[in-house]
């Protein structure tokens, strides 16, 4: 959420953009997290709701020039600093089910707990327009450029739960 609202700050000042859009990969990579792990179902939730706003989808491989030149350049930039993109890697080059990347073994260790189940998803680019994004995301307005990420997870937690205590007392008696 931060380099969304990073980068739609930059966008609005001073900037007339005709079109921007926000890309993801590796999108199932939340779910393997061990301190706040996403659930397969929420996330397949996230990105339905999100679909009338999807401009393309499509699964990047090795046989297709992006795909090819995505991995070159990730490999020359340490993926073992990014445990997403381990995943996007392992992910482009073939690996599926349960597993941990061997980057990642690399940095967390043998007994690193980081084991996502890796799937086409994985490397799936997700398009959206990132006008209707910002403008649909409810809790976007609550951050702040300065926060670090526990203040940001501490902030959209914080909302997750008033709306779930909103919702709660509308349908109580």
């Amino acid at each position: 959420m931060m380099h969304l609202l990073a980068v739609w700050t930059h966008a609005t000042k001073g900037h007339n953009l005709t079109f921007a859009y926000v890309a993801a990969l590796g999108v199932d990579a939340d779910t393997g997290d061990p301190q706040d792990p996403v659930s397969p179902a929420d996330l397949d939730t996230r990105l339905h709701a999100l679909e009338d706003s999807l401009v393309s989808s499509r699964v990047l491989s090795l046989q297709e020039t992006e795909g090819r030149v995505y991995a070159d350049v990730l490999a020359r930039c340490e993926p073992e600093r990014s445990i997403v993109q381990s995943f996007v890697l392992a992910a482009l080059h073939g690996e599926r089910g349960i597993v941990t990347p061997p980057s990642l073994v690399q940095r967390l260790g043998p007994g690193g707990n980081t084991r996502v189940a890796v799937t086409d998803r994985m490397c799936t680019l997700f398009i959206y327009p990132m006008a209707r994004i910002v403008k649909d995301n409810r809790y976007l307005p609550e951050l702040d450029l300065s926060m670090g990420p526990d203040e940001v997870d501490d902030t959209i937690s914080c909302w997750r739960e008033t709306r779930q205590n909103y919702a709660v007392e509308q349908v109580q008696p």
